[in-house]
């Protein structure tokens, strides 16, 4: 077998034990908040990352069997881990200002950089991007499932 396909099976396999270990350990500590009210246990969340991490594992065992025979991975350039580090500290920045703005302004701000970091260039699908996502999750979690998340200053 070769290197390539036996990294990407071990990417998928550390991928699907992520996920296991997040279904079978996580859930377990999470507990409801006092004074908070909905029908969807807080341990919902976790449950379904943890069941997509798996699938996604499981996905990517599947693909690397099933593929005839992998590229060799090239080298990535100085633009690129430019590029990673810039996402890197953009993630740090969104935890710093998720508690303090709420999830909708931290998230659609975010969202507009990533979006033009990693190609976007048409200005209306960005702002769609900004202004439909952020809301689509919020409805999802605080109209749908009845699940708070942070608010801030202007939502």
């Amino acid at each position: 077998m070769s290197r390539p396909k036996i990294r990407s099976l071990m990417e998928g396999g550390v991928i699907a034990l992520i996920g296991g270990g997040i279904f079978f350990l996580i859930p377990s500590q999470v507990e409801k908040p006092i004074g908070v009210e909905g029908q969807i246990p807080p341990s919902f969340l976790p449950k379904v990352i943890a069941i997509s991490l798996m699938l996604t594992g499981g996905g990517l065992l599947l693909q690397t069997l099933l593929r005839p025979k992998m590229p060799s991975p090239s080298r990535m350039l100085w633009g690129e881990w430019s590029r990673f580090l810039l996402a890197a500290g953009m993630l740090a920045l969104y935890a710093y200002l998720f508690p303090r703005l709420g999830f909708v302004v931290s998230s659609a701000m975010i969202m507009g950089i990533f979006t033009h970091l990693f190609g976007a260039r048409s200005w209306r699908k960005i702002l769609l991007s900004i202004a439909l996502v952020p809301a689509g999750v919020w409805f999802f979690f605080e109209i749908l499932f009845a699940i708070p998340l942070p608010r801030g200053f202007l939502f």
